[in-house]
């Protein structure tokens, strides 16, 4: 009897088609929804460099972004005004580091120190819907994530001339989730999270002149 049943091997195909099948799912579901991630990344990092390039010629979104190089009353000599900012003596004053930090879900100041001005937050609301234009997924509204907008003072321009930094966005902390890949390997035994989060992208322009700017 015992026998028998040993060398009974019907109902294997199907044991053997159902292995196959799912494996062949986790791989499918697998190559598409890490297909997808890359494609939101790369939407993602395109925003960016939209966003930097919208910020170089809005007016500043970070406070105390100053419009002209001031002089540093602690340089010597007392150089004219029209030296550049870079001349061994320094003769600009330098600026802090400035940054306005927003949320993904509602754009809404969540970090730094932003403009509230009505034409700071006129230029932040459009370069924000122009970056979710190019990436709606990864930065919709009700997505998780932080979008910053950072002032550097390069040392660039001249002494009395428009303040020249280096202007910089980033897309922080942006999450995606796997829809079906997760509960597949789970399925199959193996340790898989749902949500991952994509590396921080980062893009730097030279300031222009932050005032004058219009439909760039």
């Amino acid at each position: 009897m015992l026998g028998h049943l040993r060398r009974d091997d019907r109902g294997a195909a199907m044991v053997e088609f159902t292995l196959v099948t799912v494996l062949l799912f986790a791989v499918t579901f697998a190559v598409v929804e890490l297909g997808l991630a890359l494609f939101n990344w790369t939407l993602s990092e395109k925003a960016t460099e939209r966003g930097t390039r919208l910020a170089v010629v809005r007016p500043a979104l970070a406070t105390s972004v100053p419009e002209f190089h001031e002089r540093d009353p602690a340089a010597t000599p007392l150089l004219p005004f029209g030296t550049p900012c870079n001349d061994p003596s320094g003769p600009c004053l330098a600026v802090p580091r400035r940054e306005c930090i927003l949320s993904v879900t509602t754009g809404s100041q969540v970090g730094g120190a932003c403009d509230g001005s009505a034409a700071a937050v006129a230029a932040r609301n459009e370069i924000i819907g122009q970056m979710r234009a190019l990436s709606p997924l990864a930065l919709r509204v009700g997505g998780a994530g932080q979008i910053a907008f950072v002032y550097d003072d390069a040392s660039l321009g001249f002494l009395g001339g428009p303040y020249v930094p280096t202007v910089t966005v980033e897309v922080r902390n942006v999450p995606f989730q796997f829809l079906a890949l997760g509960p597949l390997v789970r399925l199959l035994g193996g340790a898989f999270t749902d949500t991952i989060t994509m590396p921080t992208m980062r893009t730097t322009a030279i300031g222009e002149d932050l005032n004058v700017g219009e439909n760039g």
